[in-house]
C-alpha cells in the first residue's frame, strides 16, 4: 500500500529590515514550502510522485549597480514562485544467467515551473543581449523546464565482491532536447 505524506505548509521568516534608527520595521523574507509524497514498494517495485511547492515573498531590492541587494524605498513585497512535480518507478528482476545479477529498468520525470518577477525587472540601454531583450518589458518572467528519463541497468555479480554495472540511460530536456 502506497504511504502518502503531507506535510504542513512551513513558513519561516528571514530577514529582519531595520530603520535608518536600527529598530525593527519588517519581515524582509517569507518562504512557505508544501510538500506531498506518495511512495511505495511493492515486492521488487518502487515508486514515488512528489509534488512541491515554495513561495518567496520578500521587499523588493536594487538589481544592479550601487542599489544591488538594498532594500527599495517602497517597501512592496514581490512573491516568486517555484513549482516541482516529480514522479518516478522502477522494476528489478532477479536474474540467474551465467553470474547472479539482477535487471532494473525505470522512468523518471520532473517537471518545474518557476514565477520570478522579482529578477527580471531590471531594464538594461542594449536592446539584445544575445538574443535577450534588454527591455522587461518583453522578458517573461515564468520559466518551466521539463525532464523525462528512461533507464535499464544489469547488476552482475560475476564473483562475491565484484560488481559490473552495464547500464544505458535516455534523458529528453524540454530545453535542451535528447541525450544518451
Amino acid at each position: 500500500m502506497p504511504a502518502i505524506r503531507k506535510t504542513a505548509p512551513q513558513t519561516r521568516s528571514l530577514k529582519v529590515w531595520r530603520s535608518p534608527g536600527g529598530r525593527p520595521t519588517a519581515c524582509t523574507d517569507r518562504i512557505t514550502v508544501l510538500l506531498i509524497t506518495v511512495s511505495g514498494t511493492g515486492g521488487k517495485a518502487v515508486s514515488g510522485f512528489y509534488y512541491e511547492k515554495t513561495n518567496n515573498t520578500r521587499m523588493n531590492e536594487g538589481l544592479s549597480g550601487g542599489g544591488e541587494g538594498r532594500i527599495t524605498n517602497d517597501q512592496t513585497f514581490t512573491t516568486n514562485r517555484l513549482t516541482s512535480y516529480r514522479t518516478s518507478g522502477e522494476v528489478n528482476v532477479p536474474v540467474i544467467w551465467l553470474f547472479e545479477q539482477t535487471l532494473t529498468v525505470g522512468a523518471e520525470w520532473n517537471r518545474d515551473a518557476l514565477e520570478d518577477p522579482s529578477s527580471t525587472g531590471l531594464t538594461v540601454n542594449d536592446n539584445n543581449i544575445a538574443g535577450i531583450s534588454g527591455s522587461a518589458a518583453h522578458r517573461s518572467s515564468k520559466n518551466k523546464s521539463q525532464i523525462s528519463a528512461l533507464y535499464v541497468e544489469d547488476n552482475i555479480e560475476p564473483m562475491a565482491g565484484t560488481n559490473i554495472i552495464p547500464g544505458l540511460r535516455f534523458d529528453y530536456l524540454s530545453e535542451s532536447g535528447s541525450n544518451f
